[in-house]
């Protein structure tokens, strides 16, 4: 039924459609829908019709805008929406006849308070927080998607002018697919090793797969990127943002675009630009097949997500979604009730309001359940402690407990940036379900290999655990960009090169970028490969940066994520040199897959292992082959140390100890060879043999035996060495 001033409506709503008559021909006819329910929110597909379900706060209507097929700025109708009662703020109603591929948008009239955080505007057209699939793009450079900053008021005014030309629209879809995403790998934590990739960056110019699928999920899910991966030795790919972002408007001004995808705009719809389809519903069924595809190979998924803001930016960005909704619930505001920025992107969402709680559950549970990924990481994560009053940290927040308790979600590997930019929480998640990206990590190792920083702190690293320990990610240079240039080069970026951190621990070996010096270019290598050890050796979980293993390069950008060209897609016409360092890192990769005293599932205690003597589950020696712990003076000033690893009662992922063989790894971090004399006293004394030397691209076979003359060897300049002793213990034990 039509239902512009229709006499049984109430004071309230007749008086609202008396204002709106005179738009019916610029927003289209208005209808009543059918009694809805809220058992599921956004649009659900059902026999007759669609169930809608928005959270849209204190609004006093919410309307459902459908478009005509063919012409995507015709309405061919509004479908007023009802609110069941005053506390769920949950509007609802039954469309009939709206069926998948129907696309549509949001409309919401209410109060107008700034001050509140209410920016209820009918003239903005608003994407549905739940929908499933959007296209078409947003045009920051409109002022329609904006309200106007008043500054002599300090007031943001209402702008009446409809936005719909510049926002994109979402699209029903049904997304059941009976043939799933195959039965996830679940590999223990300890035997992880994460591979980090945008979707496109790594197949896009991968011309051994068919062109239209390369950049895509159907080119993640190719057999030869596969082939790559398992030949890598790696277990899990952990994917940047495949949910829908936009791009900034300062970027847009500049003809770029966010390539990485951190300024989302929908939690449950795919970034349409990573498909080979234009259909959202082949869409969703792609990414599916991409993960089956993995699952079959053993290879697990997790996805970059971030929830911790939206791409409405401050209080002066556009009205696109949440804030023309309910704003002054899903977004963290002061005592002054500005919007308070803990993300530097403007916004906060706070995780533990009733809307942002709900919609992160209900978005991780439907990646979870229905598109079938194997764990999170969450860009800045500390922001999910936040609460109210004023944004403040709590560890056991509403959402915390919520994650924590949830039968599902708790099972998957849930990995926390512990920080934001007004917090950092290093070891303060729960470590039960959650791992943490360590900084201190990364740094510590680019220290001592590229800086003049000695062991001490080098020996804590490589023995802690609970951490992702990673040398390079998305965000800042790559391996061989870190040994290539001692500042950023990110001009290209369209920001004088004020992007990008200026605090990288790099080293250019005397040279800024790409060089013919033979010297130079040895010393590089040796560094990359000895920090690549340096991660696989130690306690925790390893993550490689895509394209680290055949030496890419972005030529000295370490803010890449608005370059969606060459600088950031991996070139797969390998040289001879990247070839070798390949193989070099799948052979240490499957080094520490094939061998539980590499990849331990607990912090070693650095203490004799019970009821085997007096051998250390870890010990530590200087290069005279002389016993030390990790407080001995010794560290504070040598750049040498070994570390030793024993394959004794190896505690496992079923909590029975398993035995290895026992390995020493010696690091030099010095530009000088040095000589070492192995342990000669037991415990820890027997022919060791090396299996990996970082100094050259030797790969070493372990199944031959090498003497070591008089217990002495000679370890390269800015090199590492693994010796292996073969264990007597090798049978199980009972």
């Amino acid at each position: 039924m039509n239902i512009e001033n229709n006499p049984n409506k109430s004071e309230e709503d007749n008086q609202f459609n008396n204002e709106r008559v005179d738009l019916v021909e610029k927003y289209g006819p208005l209808y009543d829908t059918e009694p809805g329910h809220t058992n599921q929110m956004g649009v659900s597909i059902e026999a007759s019709g669609c169930n809608v379900a928005v959270r849209a706060g204190t609004a006093h209507a919410v309307d459902v805008c459908i478009f005509d097929p063919n012409d995507h700025n015709k309405t061919i109708g509004r479908y007023r929406l009802k609110k069941e009662n005053n506390e769920d703020e949950i509007f609802c109603g039954f469309i009939p006849n709206m069926k998948s591929g129907d696309v549509y948008g949001l409309r919401a009239d209410g109060r107008w308070d700034p001050n509140n955080n209410e920016f209820y505007n009918y003239s903005k057209l608003l994407i549905d927080p739940y929908a499933k699939a959007i296209i078409g793009t947003f045009d920051a450079s409109s002022p329609n998607v904006y309200e106007e900053v008043n500054p002599f008021r300090n007031y943001i005014d209402k702008i009446d002018e409809d936005s719909a030309p510049y926002v994109p629209r979402c699209v029903a879809v049904d997304d059941t697919d009976h043939d799933g995403t195959g039965d996830k790998p679940n590999i223990p934590i300890s035997e992880t090793i994460i591979y980090e990739s945008n979707v496109k960056d790594s197949t896009y110019l991968l011309d051994s797969i068919p062109e239209n699928i390369r950049g895509t999920y159907a080119g993640m899910a190719s057999d030869k990127f596969i082939d790559h991966l398992k030949y890598l030795g790696v277990t899990t790919i952990e994917l940047l943002p495949v949910q829908f972002s936009v791009s900034e408007p300062h970027l847009q001004e500049k003809g770029l675009s966010n390539h990485w995808g951190y300024n989302t705009l929908g939690f449950f719809a795919l970034n349409a630009n990573y498909s080979s389809s234009s259909d959202p519903n082949e869409q969703i069924k792609e990414f599916k097949s991409m993960v089956r595809e993995l699952h079959k190979n053993n290879i697990e998924v997790i996805l970059d997500v971030v929830y911790n803001h939206t791409a409405e930016g401050s209080e002066h960005g556009p009205t696109i979604s949440f804030r023309g909704l309910n704003g002054h619930d899903i977004y963290h505001t002061g005592y002054d009730g500005k919007l308070i920025n803990c993300s530097g992107c403007g916004n906060t969402i706070d995780a533990s309001s009733d809307t942002g709680m709900h919609i992160i559950m209900d978005s991780l549970r439907y990646f979870a359940e229905e598109m079938g990924v194997d764990g999170f990481r969450f860009d800045l994560a500390t922001v999910l402690t936040r609460e109210k009053p004023n944004g403040l940290i709590n560890m056991q927040s509403r959402f915390m407990r919520e994650l924590q308790n949830d039968p599902i979600l708790s099972k998957l590997k849930l990995i926390a940036e512990p920080w934001d930019c007004d917090s950092y929480q290093h070891g303060a998640f729960n470590k039960d379900i959650w791992n943490e990206w360590s900084d201190i990590f990364r740094d510590t190792i680019r220290k001592f290999w590229l800086k003049n920083i000695s062991a001490d702190s080098l020996v804590r690293s490589l023995s802690e655990n609970g951490y992702i320990n990673f040398i390079t990610a998305h965000d800042g240079f790559t391996l061989n960009d870190l040994v290539s240039y001692d500042l950023k080069h990110n001009l290209e970026n369209g920001e004088d090169n004020n992007d990008g951190s200026n605090d990288n621990h790099s080293f250019n070996f005397w040279c800024e970028g790409p060089t013919d010096d033979d010297k130079i270019d040895t010393l590089r290598k040796r560094a990359m490969r000895s920090m690549l050890l340096s991660m696989i050796v130690a306690t925790g979980v390893p993550m490689l940066l895509r394209g680290d293993e055949i030496i890419n390069t972005q030529n000295g950008n370490n803010n890449a994520y608005c370059q969606d060209n060459e600088t950031s897609w991996i070139n797969w016409n390998l040289t001879k040199d990247q070839r070798s360092f390949l193989d070099y890192t799948s052979n240490i990769i499957h080094l520490r897959k094939d061998h539980p005293a590499l990849s331990r599932v607990s912090a070693p205690t650095e203490q004799p292992v019970l009821g085997h003597g007096t051998e250390n589950d870890v010990a530590w020696f200087r290069d005279d082959g002389h016993q030390i712990n990790r407080d001995d003076e010794y560290l504070k000033y040598k750049k040498v140390v070994g570390m030793y690893l024993s394959g004794i009662a190896i505690k496992s992922e079923s909590h029975e100890p398993v035995n290895d063989d026992c390995f020493l790894f010696y690091v030099n971090g010095t530009h000088h060879d040095q000589e070492i004399t192995l342990p000669s006293s037991r415990p820890y004394a027997g022919n060791y043999s090396p299996i990996i030397d970082t100094s050259n691209n030797e790969i070493l076979s372990e199944d031959i035996e090498r003497d070591i003359e008089e217990n002495r060897f000679i370890i390269k300049a800015l090199s590492a060495v693994i010796f292996r002793r073969r264990s007597c213990h090798l049978k199980s034990i009972a």
